[in-house]
């Protein structure tokens, strides 16, 4: 009963945390913003989540959830920040390639 109720509040938090980044990718101006808002929040949510889910599925589920969580973590941030560079270098008009 304890577990499933400590599991519910991570995953409600998880949910709370995924939509206000959806909030802020809606609302703000900037392509740099919205990145921001995505890439920052992405990974905190799923960790979230994934502390929720591996709570209530026990030993076996929560080292595969650690191994995902580990994988997130590492690549989203690397990727949202290729995203952003490529947005900042890419030169519109320029064929001197």
């Amino acid at each position: 009963m304890v577990r499933e109720v400590i599991s519910g509040v991570f995953l409600l938090a998880a949910g709370a945390l995924a939509i206000i980044a959806a909030i802020g990718v809606a609302r703000l101006r900037t392509t740099a913003a919205r990145l921001h808002a995505a890439g920052k929040a992405s990974p905190g949510a799923f960790l979230l989540a994934a502390v929720g889910a591996a709570i209530d599925l026990g030993g076996g589920g929560a080292a595969a959830l650690i191994l995902a969580a580990l994988a997130i973590v590492i690549t989203l941030p690397i990727g949202v920040h290729l995203l952003f560079r490529s947005m900042t270098n890419e030169r519109v008009g320029d064929d001197t390639a």
